[in-house]
């Protein structure tokens, strides 16, 4: 059985060799140890091995059934390209249910982000815990998380020339016709849509009226360019944004079941306030 790594006559490989050195932080020697009996852990190299885990498209996928997830621990999404860049969004603490979560967030520009677009790559990275989307070298997209909240971000980076408006919607699906299938205490909360929008920013919010304290108020704010927020009937808010070369939009999934008194409202716009003056 070789020692490097490489396949054997009999097929075997060692585990244990060099080739498995990659993945950790040990030195290569007989004194080395991929344990660290001190800490109780092991050595691993987190930036060398989660970096061979990385995803990457290299034309745009369409098909929100192979969306890429970005989240941090709290709260997610599955992001795909349609209409520009399209995400559903939830969290662990909303529904009851993950059917009743939580909504979608689509930014588009005019032109369109992908127009005459030579170069695409879309890049999930485990290790910084981002999603980054590049076209061509003058625009690039990045999903974030801000750590240990209920928040995401969308970072943008745009430097064309002639973009004359940028727009950000919140929007939920048509939930008229949602089924007690799950034996939700309160159906009608769920079937029950508001919407906000003033100057700090805008949302939608379902489940206010839910005996368990679920429910949820998804909103969102800009950070770095001027924009307007207005109420698009019950179920959508659309964002007006001024096209800049840079600016981040922060959105969460506030959630009643963490939320002061349960108002999940007040505590969206109390997230997105203290992430956005953090910057």
């Amino acid at each position: 059985m070789p020692t490097d790594g490489s396949p054997g006559s009999d097929g075997t490989v060692r585990t244990d060799a060099p080739a498995f050195d990659a993945f950790t932080s040990m030195v290569d020697g007989p004194t080395g140890e991929a344990f660290n009996k001190g800490a109780g852990v092991l050595n691993v190299d987190y930036t060398r091995f989660l970096s061979k885990h990385e995803i990457a498209y290299n034309t745009p996928n369409t098909n929100p059934a192979y969306g890429l997830p970005i989240g941090n621990g709290r709260t997610g999404a599955m992001v795909w390209s349609a209409n520009g860049i399209t995400a559903q969004v939830s969290g662990v603490d909303v529904s009851e249910q993950g059917a009743f979560a939580a909504g979608l967030v689509n930014l588009s520009t005019t032109p369109a982000m992908d127009a005459g677009v030579a170069r695409f790559q879309q890049v999930l990275s485990p290790y910084d815990g981002t999603l980054t989307t590049t076209y061509d070298t003058n625009r690039t997209v990045t999903f974030m998380g801000a750590p240990n909240s209920e928040v995401l971000g969308i970072h943008v980076e745009d430097s064309r020339a002639g973009v004359s408006a940028v727009s950000f919607d919140i929007s939920i699906w048509d939930v008229a016709a949602l089924t007690n299938a799950w034996d939700t205490p309160n159906l009608n909360t769920w079937k029950t849509v508001t919407t906000y929008a003033d100057a700090t920013g805008g949302g939608i919010s379902r489940g206010q009226a839910e005996p368990n304290n679920f429910g949820y108020t998804l909103a969102a704010t800009v950070e770095g360019a001027a924009f307007t927020a207005q109420a698009m009937g019950t179920t959508r808010v659309h964002f007006t944004i001024t096209p800049s070369a840079s600016y981040t939009i922060w959105f969460s999934v506030a959630t009643r079941l963490n939320a002061p008194n349960h108002d999940s409202l007040a505590q969206a716009k109390a997230l997105l306030a203290s992430t956005k003056t953090a910057g």
